[in-house]
């Protein structure tokens, strides 16, 4: 199983994280979070729940997070940028994004 093996500057993780199943997904957040140094950043992009357009996932093996779960999950930390987007898919269909910039204390 992937783990982060060093501290960085910068973590980003665009896209990526809602491709696990939740448990996954959630221990991959906490390692991003682990592994920033103080007065680094993460740079957290997902879809979150309302996103209808599922079309891409394997049924079971993905993770819509709450529209504030990954702005929460860095309490703490100065949040620099938290947004929430909606935009048209395929098929009449929704992606929502969350997007969250937090430098660690």
């Amino acid at each position: 199983m992937y783990r982060i093996a060093e501290t960085f500057e910068t973590v980003v993780a665009i896209g990526l994280l809602m491709f696990f199943p939740q448990h996954r997904a959630v221990e991959l957040l906490d390692d991003i979070a682990a592994h920033v140094r103080p007065g680094g950043h993460a740079i957290v992009n997902v879809l979150v729940q309302g996103t209808t357009y599922l079309d891409m996932f394997e049924p079971g093996r993905y993770h819509l997070f709450a529209e504030h779960e990954v702005e929460q999950h860095f309490l703490g930390w100065n949040i620099v940028e938290s947004r929430f987007h909606r935009f048209d898919a395929p098929g009449g269909t929704i992606k929502a994004f969350a997007t969250v910039v937090a430098r660690k204390t």
